[in-house]
């Protein structure tokens, strides 16, 4: 049985996804044949075995885009793309598979984000009876998404593959309640950590750095009710000093908020895994700010766990999957309720843990590895 896997994220694009499936590929290869069908992006690629990139690049500049989202009109029409703004990459990968890669008994995986990269396994499901996974990653309906199209693109999507792929319990509860699902489609995978946390080396400052490490966007997760929070507690008389850093692409609100507060709120970029390591080395606290209307889990945890680093989470109720999960992790972490803020208890925290670090948990590779292997096998 071959493996064909369509994603539109893939390394050396650094992203979740992307982590997620060359975590899938390293497990995997050595007994099972696997193509990769993704998109080519402008950086010279050496070692690619059974990797097939076709169509349009993956080298959009995300800052370029996100700007845009500053305009209402354009926001709007946004949510109402159908299925969404890169329907184009798995019309290709698709066109391209069915006429040059294609074998009948290939078991067909779909990634998302995009969600429309399920598009491709609905196709070949209803048309070629293939098997097909969808692993997915985010809800899509209601998350930016709000046309009925985009609700009849989920359902149609859950109700049709033969087997769906979540990275969170949280996510897997959503569905099956949302849609009326069997709980015997769902396979619960984490992503697992890409970076080795090992080789992060505590950098002291004499300034308490706050960081968080991902994108920001509009309604999912706009942090300014958070960064509200830490900029308050920023002009209070402390032992020491705060400053906040905000690596990856941050909501326009975002930017503009940075914009108020330059001596306090640094947006800043990692390009690479180097860059990466060195963004955690010079932190003393993470940050996870919290979804709006996003069941999902932040897939960013897993990698600030791994890191042995306090977390401040901040949260708007106890049912919050971050809550849960930390809990659950035993994490080093402060819940934050973004309904009824506590300074004090903020503060302490943040002055008595800042730069502490755990023991960095066992890798979760062979877990992983039985997940996927029980699932070819069904």
């Amino acid at each position: 049985m071959r493996i064909v896997v369509f994603t539109c994220n893939y390394p050396p694009l650094i992203n979740p996804r992307s982590f997620r499936i060359e975590k899938f590929v390293k497990l995997n290869s050595g007994e099972h044949e696997i193509l990769i069908i993704t998109s080519p992006i402008d950086e010279s690629i050496q070692n690619e075995k059974n990797v097939i990139r076709c169509g349009l690049q993956m080298n959009w500049d995300s800052a370029f885009r996100n700007s845009l989202k500053k305009y209402s009109f354009l926001r709007f029409l946004h949510k109402l793309i159908w299925p969404d703004d890169k329907i184009l990459h798995p019309f290709l990968y698709l066109m391209n598979y069915l006429f040059k890669y294609r074998q009948k008994n290939d078991l067909i995986i779909t990634v998302s984000n995009p969600f429309s990269s399920h598009l491709i396994g609905l196709v070949l499901k209803k048309i070629f009876k293939q098997r097909w996974t969808a692993d997915i990653g985010d809800i899509y309906f209601g998350n930016q998404h709000f046309s009925f199209l985009s609700k009849f693109l989920e359902r149609i999507i859950l109700k049709s593959a033969d087997h769906i792929v979540v990275n969170s319990n949280s996510l897997q509860e959503h569905f099956i309640s949302h849609y009326n699902l069997s709980r015997d489609i769902f396979s619960v995978i984490p992503n697992g950590i890409h970076l080795n946390a090992s080789k992060i080396k505590h950098i002291p400052s004499p300034i308490i750095r706050i960081s968080f490490i991902g994108n920001t966007y509009p309604e999912t997760r706009e942090a300014i009710t958070e960064l509200n929070i830490l900029i308050e507690l920023a002009k209070m008389d402390l032992e020491r000093k705060i400053c906040i850093q905000l690596y990856g692409n941050q909501f326009y609100k975002v930017q503009l908020f940075a914009k108020k507060y330059p001596e306090l709120v640094q947006i800043r970029f990692c390009k690479n895994e180097l860059e990466l390591m060195d963004a955690y080395s010079n932190t003393d606290i993470l940050i996870n700010f919290a979804n709006k209307n996003n069941p999902g889990l932040p897939s960013k945890l897993e990698e600030y766990l791994a890191t042995g680093l306090p977390i401040l989470n901040f949260i708007y109720s106890k049912t919050d999957p971050s809550f849960i999960f930390l809990n659950n992790h035993k994490a080093y972490v402060h819940h934050v309720n973004l309904n009824s803020p506590d300074l004090k208890l903020l503060n302490y925290f943040i002055q008595q843990n800042n730069g502490k670090q755990q023991i960095n948990p066992a890798s979760q590779d062979e877990q992983i590895k039985n997940s996927w292997q029980t699932l070819f096998r069904s």
